[in-house]
């Protein structure tokens, strides 16, 4: 019994590991909800998982999608490209695509005029971004 305890969980954490944020935390707040729910209802088990596996959808999506959110992960990408972590043009594709995906949240159907815009309105680069863009 202890063996299947154990390959049941090597498999549960890799499909965790290879899903998206939704599937990996829908699946366990799915699996939580099938484990408690029927001790204390007749609810059928694959209803609890059913259940339990969309709860989380809408908060998860309406953090994601916050001011809050959308701030920090700028400034994330921001640190990596000072730590040297990623190359400048790797860093202006991921905030575009950051705000890319931002924008269809904000307002849908405008993505592609909002990033246009955006970048449309960077700035000059500077005497250290020309001698990076030389040496690249």
């Amino acid at each position: 019994m202890n063996e299947i305890v154990k390959k049941a969980a090597l498999h549960w954490l890799k499909l965790n590991a290879m899903s998206t944020v939704y599937a990996a935390v829908g699946l366990t707040a799915g699996a939580l909800t099938a484990f408690i729910v029927p001790v204390f209802t007749d609810i059928n088990v694959w209803t609890a998982f059913a259940l339990g596996f969309f709860l989380p959808t809408g908060p998860i999506y309406l953090y994601a999608a916050s001011n809050r959110c959308m701030t920090r992960r700028l400034s994330q990408v921001k640190q990596w490209k000072d730590a040297g972590l990623i190359a400048d043009k790797h860093c202006e594709a991921l905030i575009n695509r950051i705000l890319e995906w931002y924008s269809g949240r904000v307002c849908p159907g405008q993505e592609t005029e909002m990033a246009g815009s955006l970048q449309d309105e960077s700035p000059e680069p500077t005497s250290d971004n020309t001698r990076s863009q030389a040496t690249e």
